[in-house]
């Protein structure tokens, strides 16, 4: 039956080997002897340690979901700063999710959540989408001065989030639609403050053009500056 080390080493090396197939290729794109020749066990593994390919799948994205140390230290980071700079750290945490050279499979089986909702779509807001959702939109309404909760913040969040992810995640159009845009994935910094600039401006405009005033809380208070990447914490894996 082996050791409890043992069998804890059995259900990471499942998880981590499920975790890169199905953000490659969807749950139902997976087959339980591709994961298992990925993780090196026995096919019996699965139903030993999980019970069945969908209860790998939950726990492979419980895994997906978990809040890591850095993430922690970003957020952390960005609750004693000024309220705009708070903001450009936020983006710049996901601008540096979507920049790693491999981007690791967490981050890519959400995204693939995003765009291909499983029955399991619904554990995955409960546990990541909506506690990340709120602390965005926290962040994004103390630094236009509007409560988090409402219409303009929510489009500023998504806003942010469609601009960071799209810029960064089709890398590949751009090279062949506006080569010279690239050079900024360089420079996650001042793409940051630019990001920045477009989803307070995205704010004020939904306001305007769809008759939304909200009473401001209080002015902003700061302008996006440049601050030292060594001070934040990438949430990405590099493998």
């Amino acid at each position: 039956m082996g050791n409890k080390s043992d069998t804890e080493q059995t259900k990471a090396a499942l998880i981590e080997a499920a975790g890169a197939l199905f953000a490659e290729r969807g749950y139902s794109g997976v087959t339980a002897r591709q994961i298992v020749a990925r993780a090196e066990v026995s096919l019996g593994s699965i139903p030993y340690h999980f019970g069945s390919m969908e209860d790998l799948y939950r726990e492979t994205l419980i895994e997906a979901c978990r809040v890591s140390a850095g993430s922690e230290s970003f957020k952390k980071q960005a609750e004693i700063e000024e309220p705009v700079e708070a903001l450009r750290i936020a983006v710049l945490m996901s601008l540096e999710d979507y920049s790693a050279t491999q981007v690791s499979w967490q981050v890519k089986l959400i995204e693939r959540e995003f765009l291909e909702p499983s029955e399991m779509f619904r554990e995955v807001i409960r546990l990541k989408l909506r506690p990340d959702w709120e602390w965005l939109c926290g962040v994004i309404g103390r630094a236009v001065g509007l409560p988090s909760d409402s219409e303009p913040v929510a489009f500023g969040a998504i806003t942010m989030h469609t601009l960071a992810s799209t810029f960064l995640n089709f890398r590949r159009s751009i090279a062949e639609l506006a080569p010279s845009l690239l050079q900024h994935t360089e420079n996650l910094e001042k793409l940051a403050m630019v990001l920045t600039s477009l989803t307070i401006d995205s704010v004020d405009r939904y306001e305007s053009h769809f008759d939304k005033p909200v009473a401001r809380k209080k002015a902003r208070v700061s302008k996006p500056t440049r601050v030292s990447r060594k001070s934040s914490v990438s949430r990405r894996k590099k493998s």
